[in-house]
């Protein structure tokens, strides 16, 4: 299910500002994608009869040569408070869309006996791990974090990063399911897997509202986790769906089902649960 195309862009680093190497997330056709938008993109089906394509005015989607069901990969993504789990919540309810959340899987590999954390440990020292087996995270993010410590998490991202998108294209290719793919740092594995990109935004201050009354932040680690991340422009680089999640989840709600009906037609996933 991978996309097909010469791209010359560079990817998103892998740790949000901090790696950010300051190119574009476009990953781009020769025929000259500036950056401001993404350039052509091609991918077949599950099937292989049908091919979809990102152009300059955005997502286009070819008929198919024939009534073969086809598997729909929708990409989930942006900042912390934006309302991720809205959107997600919705394609798995209303649209039996399975839901691959890449922060979740790469957490399940960080036990003892995984090839992943023992690798980790390798690289990290033993510490890392609790008396339980599972990962001491307080431990990995003093080895990972601060001043002088970008080539370590440039090894660790190596370690984990590819074992998670094998993981997530090992599940979307052995299931006959819709997927939603959510992740903070899309990159090429990821946008080769999507037919769809959704970017989630909403205004700073209904996120930092948002952190504060879920997760019981301060205001000021609100803004500095949000201000950490990557921008809205880099993410909407790369989406083919723009979904204002600043207003009350019953328009969030409405907004997902005008699309699906406008843009899938008789492809709609709701339709295909009946």
């Amino acid at each position: 299910m991978h996309g097909r195309g010469n791209r010359t862009g560079q990817s998103l680093g892998y740790h949000g500002k901090t790696g950010h190497s300051g190119q574009s997330l476009g990953y781009h056709e020769k025929s000259g994608h500036s950056g401001l938008s993404i350039g052509y993109h091609g991918k077949t089906g599950h099937d292989g009869q049908g091919l979809r394509w990102f152009t300059e005015t955005g997502f286009r989607k070819e008929a198919l040569q024939n009534e073969a069901k086809r598997q729909m990969v929708i990409g989930v993504i942006g900042g912390v408070g934006a309302g991720k789990s809205t959107v997600l919540d919705t394609l798995e309810k209303d649209y039996g869309f399975v839901i691959l959340k890449t922060d979740d899987i790469a957490k399940s590999f960080y036990v003892d006996g995984n090839s992943v954390f023992e690798k980790l440990k390798e690289l990290l020292g033993e510490d890392i791990q609790k008396e339980d087996g599972t990962a001491d995270l307080k431990a990995i993010a003093k080895k990972l974090y601060g001043s002088g410590k970008d080539h370590i998490r440039k090894k660790v991202d190596g370690i984990v990063h590819p074992a998670v998108w094998e993981y997530v294209r090992k599940e979307i290719g052995s299931r006959d399911a819709d997927f939603a793919v959510e992740t903070a740092l899309p990159n090429e594995a990821f946008t080769d897997l999507c037919d769809e990109i959704w970017a989630v935004y909403a205004e700073r201050s209904v996120r930092v509202k948002r952190l504060m009354e879920t997760r019981g932040y301060t205001e000021e680690k609100a803004r500095d986790m949000i201000l950490s991340q990557i921008g809205d422009d880099e993410y909407e680089k790369i989406a083919t769906f723009r979904i204002d999640n600043t207003g009350s989840p019953e328009e969030t709600v409405k907004m997902i089902g005008n699309h699906m009906r406008d843009f899938f037609g008789e492809y709609n996933p709701a339709v295909q649960m009946l």
